[in-house]
């Protein structure tokens, strides 16, 4: 979703497949009004506090909101939404994550979510992963950071120093950190059966997801090869 708090003045900007979820539960929880233990699944509500976009909702319960408010929303149409008034004026967060873990992430995501399995050995898993970073459509999430050519986003939440980098956060908005607010939520990793990031790769694959990832490997500062990677 996005998370907009007009109290504490910060947009956060949710990218894809990088424990966005966590971070914006975390950051609702600061929110006047709202939970200090978010629902994962919430319609989008606003109110003069805050507006936080629909999570988790089927496209049969959506409200006219929820389409208004929603998952993964592009800077433009947040920006547009909101005003000139507020939009310049909040500091914007996003959160990111090693796109090589990323890409080996959405993978097993999308096999979950259409229902398919794949034989129970590493190297069909390694194999299909390969044949899909050919072929399938990756999200870069670019459009989600940028607005007219600028990199929106102030701070950046890694999801590998998750707690570390939401301290810093809490820091910069003057709140006060409480790590028992960060939630987990889903995971994808006890599908690899045993595989490291690094073993699903080859050089073409990794040219692949360089290329499509490129903002995040010059924004978070993410080596350039898989090697030694591993999944949260």
């Amino acid at each position: 979703m996005v998370l907009v708090c007009h109290d504490n003045r910060f947009v956060f900007l949710k990218t894809r497949k990088t424990a966005g979820t966590s971070a914006e539960m975390f950051l609702q929880s600061y929110c006047a009004g709202q939970p200090e233990t978010p629902d994962e699944r919430t319609h989008a509500q606003v109110t003069p506090h805050c507006i936080v976009g629909r999570r988790r909702i089927p496209a049969e319960e959506q409200t006219d909101l929820d389409r208004t408010w929603y998952n993964h929303m592009s800077a433009t149409e947040i920006r547009t939404l909101l005003g000139p008034d507020q939009w310049p004026d909040y500091m914007k967060i996003t959160t990111v994550r090693n796109p090589f873990a990323i890409a080996v992430s959405q993978f097993y995501f999308r096999l979950r979510t259409r229902n398919l399995t794949l034989p129970d050995h590493p190297e069909a898993h390694v194999t299909a992963f390969r044949k899909a970073v050919k072929k399938d459509k990756y999200y870069s999430c670019e459009n989600i950071v940028y607005d007219q050519g600028e990199f929106a986003p102030r701070m950046i939440v890694r999801c590998e120093y998750m707690q570390e980098d939401l301290a810093r956060v809490c820091e910069a908005l003057d709140l006060s950190f409480e790590a028992d607010r960060l939630p987990v939520t889903k995971r994808t990793g006890d599908m690899r059966l045993g595989l490291s990031v690094a073993d699903f790769y080859d050089r073409a694959s990794t040219a692949r997801i360089h290329d499509i990832f490129a903002w995040m490997f010059d924004k978070a500062g993410y080596p350039d090869t898989p090697v030694g990677e591993t999944n949260p």
